[in-house]
């Protein structure tokens, strides 16, 4: 948790050359030219200031990646004060700044209902105050008026101010289309840029493919443009697996949009639509993928095609993210439409992340602030010798509210999730997760893996469906809590208690 620099001290920090050790002593980042135009910023309100007084609690740089960051947030009491830095005359760019200021304000009136928005223009020594909508003149020494007033009213705080804003977690401002429809049916939810400008892309014909991980926000950007166009496009929406309730339930609330299964699009005819969305295209069969992409190339010109995928997700033999990672490059090369990429995963635990990239390559270490002490507050791991005697701890956790997740049962053979029958009622599977998420997971890790000679988790059965891809979706699917059952497997124990979490060390350095 980041602590918040005061007015003079920011000031002294850069002018004394050790601003980017205060930086990383108060765990924040901030680029160049944001300090040097907070610092004009920052001057001008000393020189007003009574030489006893300071400004307290201000906070660099923070992003949530789900809107625009923050150049500079100011917390009183009660009050949030947002300053975003221009070069320039903010007037020039006051449209932009604006849509900013609206993608913002949502998010910071979860933390205060009482947000001001400010301008800092550094080349004008101006700032620039939004109200309704519009961007007004606000004088710099009205502005060290308010800033004392709010530091007056925090002397009898009993708790020190902090980042509210840092404070909040992906449940907080993320929602899932799938399971909360009536806010996202009230628009309820936040696209990054990237993300809208990917959705609004999907308004023009042409091939619209879309590659990220799990919790980049693929499907979202598919939802997004159902919600704002089912009045306007015929739209279909295919996906992998059965048909679902909760197809049914967005059927009924975007009534012009058809949502199919992929066992069931090749009888559907494609003519009859004018946009084609396919979510998880990895997993689609291969019968479907050489229908889509020749209707795809014959219809480019007219219609749009949109193809989300992620193309590390492979779950089983018939999983093809590469297959269709060449499509889409290839439809580029035809001009025939463009690639997107998502990059950051914006409903994910940055420490159960690090915690479980960690654990499937020795080699990738978590970020300097993803310590072992942070990872141990929200992931657990116990060690059993077998099912049976993991179950009772693992029914413990149901009990409390945690979603158990086991491995995809092989049809043809045994498998690892065999051994769980007797929690069947009250568990999920990778397939019936996947695209999803939950507060708290538990789930576990046996025989079925093991680490190879470069210290990553491989597969270790002969199960149809890839045991070590499913382990890695099911611990991802955690957004507040993990816990992950060690079942007969000594070397993956001990790897993650003495390499991940490094507990090997902490011992040695007691003795």
């Amino acid at each position: 948790m980041s602590t918040g620099f005061s007015l003079r001290e920011f000031v002294s920090s850069f002018n004394d050359n050790v601003i980017s050790n205060a930086l990383k002593y108060h765990t924040m980042q901030s680029k160049p030219r944001e300090q040097h135009d907070f610092v004009l910023l920052g001057k001008e309100i000393i020189k007003l200031l009574p030489p006893e007084r300071d400004i307290f609690d201000f906070y660099l740089d923070t992003d949530l990646k789900v809107v625009p960051d923050f150049d500079i947030l100011y917390f009183g009491r009660e009050t949030i004060i947002n300053i975003d830095l221009k070069d320039e005359d903010g007037i020039k760019k006051a449209d932009r700044i604006l849509m900013k200021f609206e993608k913002q304000k949502r998010l910071l009136r979860l933390c205060s209902s009482n947000v001001i928005n400010l301008v800092y223009c550094a080349d004008k020594n101006k700032v620039l105050r939004e109200i309704n909508g519009h961007l007004s003149p606000f004088s710099i020494d009205d502005f060290a008026k308010l800033l004392l007033k709010y530091e007056d009213q925090k002397e009898k705080l009993s708790k020190p101010i902090v980042n509210q804003v840092e404070l909040l977690t992906p449940k907080d401002y993320l929602i899932s289309p799938t399971k909360q429809i009536d806010e996202f049916v009230a628009g309820e939810y936040w696209l990054s840029n990237k993300q809208q400008i990917i959705s609004d892309r999907l308004a023009s014909p042409g091939i619209v493919s879309v590659k990220g991980q799990a919790g980049t926000g693929k499907t979202l950007i598919a939802f997004d443009f159902i919600r704002r166009f089912y009045q306007r496009r015929k739209i279909l929406f295919i996906f992998p697996g059965y048909t679902r309730e909760i197809h049914s339930k967005l059927k009924e609330h975007f009534p012009e949009t058809d949502f199919v299964s992929g066992k069931d699009a090749t009888s559907t005819n494609l003519d009859d639509y004018d946009v084609v969305l396919v979510d998880e295209a990895q997993r689609i069969n291969g019968i479907l993928r050489i229908f889509i992409n020749q209707w795809a190339h014959n219809n480019a010109g007219r219609k749009t095609i949109g193809i989300f995928f992620d193309v590390e997700q492979r779950l089983g033999r018939k999983d093809s993210g590469g297959i269709v990672e060449s499509l889409a490059n290839g439809y580029v090369s035809d001009n025939l439409g463009e690639l997107y990429s998502l990059e950051n995963s914006f409903r994910a635990n940055k420490y159960i992340t690090g915690f479980v990239r960690n654990v499937f390559d020795l080699n990738e270490r978590p970020k300097a602030d993803v310590t072992s002490k942070k990872i141990r507050e929200v992931v657990q791991i116990k060690y059993f010798a077998d099912a049976d005697s993991a179950i009772p701890w693992i029914r413990k956790l149901i009990d409390s509210g945690y979603i158990f997740l086991t491995l995809t049962p092989d049809s043809h053979g045994t498998s690892s999730a065999d051994q769980f029958v007797k929690l069947s009622d009250v568990s999920k599977n990778t397939h019936e997760i996947i695209g999803d998420e939950a507060d708290n997971v538990v789930t576990y890790l046996d025989g079925s893996v093991k680490y190879s000679k470069d210290g990553k988790i491989i597969k270790n059965s002969t199960e149809y469906y890839f045991t070590d891809h499913e382990s890695y979706v099911n611990m991802t699917r955690a957004r507040e809590q993990l816990a992950v059952a060690i079942v007969n497997n000594r070397d993956v124990f001990n790897a993650i208690t003495e390499i991940v979490l490094g507990l090997k060390n902490d011992n040695a350095n007691k003795h």
